[in-house]
C-alpha cells in the first residue's frame, strides 16, 4: 500500500481531528474515507431524469436557435470577466 504524507495547517487540521472524533476513527482513516468518496463513481441519472434534461435542453435549444454560437459565447464571457472583477475587488 502506498504510504503519503501531507501537511496541514491548524485551519484544516482542527476539524479533521474533530470529525475523526465524532467518528471514532483515526484521522488517517477519515481521510481514506475521504478519499474513497471523493474518487466513488457516480451513479448513473435515472431515465426520469435524463427524460426532464433532454426535454430541457430541446427547449433551450429551440428558443437560442436564432442566436449565433459567437454571440452566446461572448455574453458568457464578458459576464463571466465581469464577475471575476466583482469577486477580485
Amino acid at each position: 500500500m502506498p504510504v503519503i504524507q501531507i501537511q496541514l495547517d491548524d485551519r484544516e487540521w482542527e476539524p479533521l481531528r474533530e470529525a475523526a472524533a465524532r467518528l471514532n476513527c483515526s484521522e488517517a482513516e477519515l481521510v481514506r474515507r475521504l478519499v474513497q468518496q471523493a474518487f466513488a463513481p457516480l451513479p448513473l441519472p435515472s431515465k426520469e431524469w435524463q427524460r426532464q434534461l433532454d426535454a430541457l435542453l430541446k427547449t433551450v435549444h429551440q428558443r437560442t436557435k436564432d442566436f449565433p454560437a459567437e454571440e452566446v459565447e461572448a455574453d458568457i464571457t464578458e459576464a463571466f470577466e465581469e464577475y471575476r472583477r466583482e469577486c477580485e475587488s
